[in-house]
């Protein structure tokens, strides 16, 4: 049987545990199977910040596949090898049926996670890489990389109009 090259692993609730720490098993899997000269590749949702952040503290300095694979780096240190957007057309439709529907969406544009304004809630930069925006629209200020929603009936119609 051949010798397995490379591991490809996600990290929430798979490397890391339900409260976001790493077990000291599944860093001591990690390192063993790097010792044994297999490529430990990360891949996430999360973007590169606090994906090189654990990189670090496993000792791994291998490709890193950040934003739902949207974001592929060379490594932590390393330059950006790939990176797909939403085309325009595409994220101005889904953000105004979003908005349409008072639907709430974390939108990322480069390295700033734009969040629809709650009520009572300031717009503006909140903490670093995050901003309060009126409408999810307003968030488009380029082609983003990932919109994300946790509201079911956005999910639903979404993948409704997304079959049509």
């Amino acid at each position: 049987m051949p010798a397995i090259k490379a591991i490809a692993i996600d990290l929430d609730e798979t490397l890391l545990t339900s409260d976001k720490m790493l077990a000291p098993v599944n860093i001591a899997a990690v390192q063993r199977a790097a010792a044994a000269g297999c490529r430990i590749i990360l891949a996430t949702a999360r973007q590169r910040q606090a994906t090189v952040a654990i990189a670090g503290d496993l000792g791994l300095d291998e490709p890193l596949i950040c934003d739902n694979g949207a974001r592929i780096y060379a490594g932590p240190a390393g330059p950006l090898w790939r990176e797909t957007n939403i085309p325009m057309a595409v994220a101005e439709r889904v953000c105004g049926l979003a908005d349409a529907h008072g639907w709430e969406f974390s939108t990322l544009v480069g390295e700033t996670n734009f969040l629809r304004q709650r009520p009572g809630q300031p717009l503006g930069s909140f903490r670093e890489g995050f901003e309060v925006v009126a409408n999810n629209s307003a968030a488009l200020v380029a082609e983003p990389t990932r919109i994300f929603t946790w509201d079911e009936p956005a999910i639903v119609t979404l993948h409704a109009v997304c079959q049509n």
